[in-house]
């Protein structure tokens, strides 16, 4: 979470770190989610929730929330790497090139805690499409027109200059 930011600034190539980042990240999640949900025995028994838990009612159901959570987010993960794979693979091997588009900022979107501007922006653009900054290394301001470079086939944007 600290290295890519610190990365994407100081580098000549912030697309790559976004892209191998994002990447990570990605699939780190989806394997530890895969892991939680396929693990033979108890997840409960190991929790200092379970001596809290005195009917095998109970025990069930924490153990369909704390397998079910994961399966969750297993799925969304898979979803998004499915979705994020052949962009990857068709900007790498030339297939298909980066596409440019000017855009004006209507809203930014941001997780709420300290320092997440660095870590993600979603951007709605002023024709309603929805953009997705990983490690912005610019400060976007709503109501600028940016020029956006995006991987092909994805709202992923690679890197955004200012056209005002």
């Amino acid at each position: 979470m600290v290295v890519p930011p610190l990365l994407v600034r100081t580098s000549l190539n912030g697309a790559v770190i976004r892209i191998a980042s994002y990447g990570a990240l990605l699939v780190t999640i989806t394997l530890m989610c895969a892991y939680i949900v396929f693990k033979r025995g108890s997840l409960v028994g190991d929790m200092p929730i379970a001596r809290d838990l005195e009917t095998d009612r109970s025990r069930r159901i924490a153990e369909i929330f704390f397998r079910g959570l994961p399966l969750a987010f297993l799925v969304v993960g898979g979803k998004m790497l499915a979705e994020f794979i052949p962009s990857v693979f068709s900007y790498a091997s030339d297939q298909a090139h980066a596409v440019t588009e000017v855009h004006l900022i209507k809203q930014i979107n941001s997780p709420s805690m300290p320092g997440a501007f660095y870590v993600y922006m979603g951007i709605l653009t002023d024709d309603r499409r929805h953009l997705s900054f990983s490690y912005p290394d610019t400060i976007l301001q709503v109501g600028h027109k940016y020029r956006f470079t995006l991987l092909p086939n994805s709202d992923f944007v690679l890197e955004a200059k200012d056209e005002n």
